[in-house]
């Protein structure tokens, strides 16, 4: 265990951080770059332990020495990362955008990044990958909690145990963190990704080549290498990147990893990893992997669609100039110059607080919406999803109209039928009455049905069962409505599964007439929403809403035909017509297709999309509806407005 630099080490780093660009840039390319992430970790857990083992071996050892270190190799760079981050964001993003880019920059510089992007995950209008800015942060705050934790845990092993049997502990801990993992997986795969207690075996790996360390003969070091080689680079082609991988199944390239630092002192083909280009690259990858992300984030706000080679070929130079840059002028100077501790220490707390104070008063003051034009801010609120007053759905769900009046219709369904808040909130108001959604995006919220397909990060049969009790003790009408195309396969009471769609509309006019018997049957009003018009051009609502000051704008699609819809809708709308049929004195139906179709089917009025993305109004839509249905809307509650 001597403390010298290994220029094959730096080579890995090389391999990894080029993987996990390759990934995030072209990920059909490299379909497996991403285990360039769990590369670094074992790589961190070898080089940390190592130091701290050595330091305490030469009663060197301090915790206040040990997270110096750290914190002036990781805080200079990332909080330059972060802040640059934020300051394009104001400059270029929607008030929405710049909020969630807010909340991204402080849980990035209070290193709690992997837990808020594991809890935004659990939310089904959860931002995508590309949409939110410091996504690739969240590795760093999981090594930085590894790091809190292990430097006393390994010394408290040591001097408890004694040196000799750390490597049973160590082992012990990364038992049991991939036990941990491949439950959490099981439940919940985003919290297997994110959480650090899920990726300790990782720096675990790292951790026992330390004591794995010895002299090789030149063929068995050599075969070590090929076979770690091997297991790292087949992967990295091999791997599915659209599926969380096995836990377990991260042992082969972490392994690999290990089998890599292990002989690469020793191998005599561990020369291609010393080499200068890999070498070069390794010394410059904290500052490569923290600036890829927002470059790329960056440029694809402004281009849609695959990109082409001159485009990659650019943006990896353009990320190569900066990571250089950075590497010269912001990380060195704080490790060769190295300014006092208290000053270290007094700069970063004031760069850190002043960092998140700025984050957090733009995300209070919702994105600091001055910054757009009275247009653009009226386009903004018009094309967001077509829920409003409500943004989404809370755990408490959304109270909606004269919100402290008696309810006058609850909701019951999956976003397709709550985006139609946005038609309701204004008739509820003139009729001094509220209605209420419940937090049920993504469930299907109709008895007896279950669905794979039903949100994973929401307990939805809960949710339903707790609903309908709720709805079972009252007499307030109902809207029911399904994303009736979107849960195949439907599992049935007695655990069958069916999954066309004429079995399907089956499986829901059994139960519409089932949960409709168990919330009044006869005595109580409902209104059933039919098959969604569906947009003819794929459209990315949040996408296109947080590039509103750079003049992105949602395309213009074409209209589709009547006919063209009713091949989607017209089994579905019928299935519902006959429940609607036996039901005639207190069920109606709404078609949109009724309200938003001539002989073709509009999605833009007065310029403004009704469509938030392909499938959902937006609040212009949504209330385009509610206008052209207000006396059904209004018959169905039971009045006419006066």
């Amino acid at each position: 265990m001597r403390n010298t630099y290994r220029p094959d080490i730096d080579g890995l780093r090389a391999i990894a951080v080029l993987a996990v660009i390759a990934f995030h840039a072209v990920p059909n390319a490299l379909p497996g770059g991403f285990i360039g992430v769990d590369i670094f970790f074992v790589i961190s857990g070898y080089l940390i332990s190592r130091n701290i083992l050595l330091a305490v071996g030469a009663e060197q050892f301090s915790f206040a020495d040990f997270y110096l270190r750290r914190a002036r190799r990781i805080l200079p760079a990332l909080y330059f990362t972060v802040l640059a981050t934020f300051a394009v964001g104001v400059a270029l993003f929607s008030p929405e955008a710049l909020r969630s880019l807010a909340k991204e920059t402080t849980s990035a510089v209070l290193s709690i990044s992997n837990v808020e992007y594991w809890r935004e995950s659990r939310q089904y209008f959860a931002a995508a990958s590309e949409q939110l800015g410091l996504l690739h942060v969240w590795s760093l705050s999981a090594e930085e909690q590894f790091y809190l934790v292990w430097p006393a845990l390994l010394l408290v092993t040591q001097r408890k145990l004694g040196t000799h049997r750390i490597p049973f502990a160590v082992g012990a801990i990364g038992a049991l963190s991939l036990l941990t993992a491949i439950i959490t997986h099981a439940i919940d795969p985003s919290a297997a990704f994110f959480l650090p207690q899920c990726r300790i075996f990782e720096f675990c790996l790292g951790v026992a080549v330390l004591f794995a360390e010895r002299r090789f003969e030149p063929r068995a070091a050599d075969a070590l290498f090929v076979v770690g080689s091997l297991a790292v680079l087949i992967l990295l082609w091999l791997l599915p990147g659209a599926k969380p991988l096995q836990p377990a199944a991260l042992l082969v390239p972490c392994g690999g990893a290990a089998l890599i630092i292990l002989s690469g002192a020793q191998s005599r083909l561990a020369v291609a990893l010393s080499a200068w280009p890999l070498r070069s690259i390794g010394l410059i990858s904290y500052s490569l992997y923290l600036c890829h992300w927002p470059t790329l984030f960056f440029y694809r706000q402004f281009q849609s669609g695959p990109m082409g080679s001159i485009e990659i070929a650019g943006l990896f130079g353009l990320m190569f100039v900066i990571a250089t840059s950075m590497y010269m002028w912001v990380e060195q100077p704080f490790r060769r110059r190295r300014p006092s501790n208290v000053r270290f220490v007094a700069s970063c707390c004031i760069v850190g607080l002043s960092i998140v104070g700025t984050a957090l008063m733009a995300y209070k003051q919702q994105g600091w919406p001055a910054r757009l034009s009275p247009e653009q801010l009226a386009r903004k609120q018009l094309e967001q999803f077509g829920m409003a007053p409500c943004k989404t759905v809370s755990g408490d769900g959304c109270l909606f109209g004269a919100t402290g009046m008696a309810r006058a219709v609850e909701i019951l369904g999956d976003s397709l039928v709550n985006q139609y808040v946005g038609a309701l909130d204004p008739i509820l108001k003139r009729l001094n009455r509220a209605g209420y959604a419940p937090p049920s995006f993504g469930c299907l919220m109709l008895e007896g049905l279950t669905s794979s397909s039903e949100n994973k990060t929401r307990d939805c049969a809960g949710l339903r069962e707790g609903t309908l009790d709720r709805l079972a003790s009252e007499m307030t009408p109902i809207i029911i409505g399904q994303a009736w195309t979107g849960y195949a396969p439907l599992g049935l009471p007695d655990g069958s599964l069916v999954s066309t769609q004429d079995e399907m509309n089956g499986a829901f006019e059994t139960a519409i007439e089932r949960t409709m018997a168990r919330l009044g049957g006869h005595s109580r009003r409902f209104l059933l929403i039919g098959e969604q018009v569906p947009l003819a051009c794929p459209i990315n609502g949040a996408s296109y809403e947080r590039s509103m000051l750079m003049g992105k704008m949602r395309p213009e699609c074409p209209e589709t035909t009547l006919a063209q819809v009713r091949e989607r809708t017209a089994s579905i709308n019928a299935m519902l017509q006959r429940v609607r049929d036996r039901h005639l004195d207190n069920v109606i139906l709404l078609r949109p297709e009724d309200y938003l179709c001539g002989e073709t089917c509009i999605n833009r009025e007065n310029g403004v999309s009704l469509y938030y993305d392909d499938e959902h109004f937006s609040v212009a839509g949504s209330r385009f509806v509610g206008r052209r249905a207000e006396p059904l809307i209004l018959d169905f509650i039971g009045t006419t407005g006066d």
